[in-house]
């Protein structure tokens, strides 16, 4: 619940913000996504030998799932709050 909030937040404040960034800001966003997917890349990957090869129990496994998730939704978070900002900012 606490997540589609937040989506529905970002989302109305997306449709206001509809002015263009500057080409630093560009770069950033991009930045930015690979950051993310780096992150998650290396999340993924660190959840896939989780048990099997580390020798944590199945719900040490799912904790540090859901810790990576909540970080991954943190991140988005702030960047596109950062995004809008920098929109509005623009205008």
């Amino acid at each position: 619940m606490k997540y589609q909030m937040m989506i529905l937040i970002i989302g109305s404040l997306f449709f206001f913000a509809c002015s263009k960034e500057t080409p630093d800001e560009k770069l950033q966003v991009k930045a930015d996504k690979l950051e993310r997917s780096i992150d998650q890349t290396v999340n993924r990957a660190d959840e896939a030998i989780c048990g099997s090869l580390t020798g944590d129990s199945k719900l040490e496994c799912l904790a540090k799932k859901a810790k990576h998730r909540a970080v991954e939704g943190k991140e988005i978070f702030v960047d596109k709050t950062k995004e809008i900002k920098n929109k509005l900012d623009n205008e």
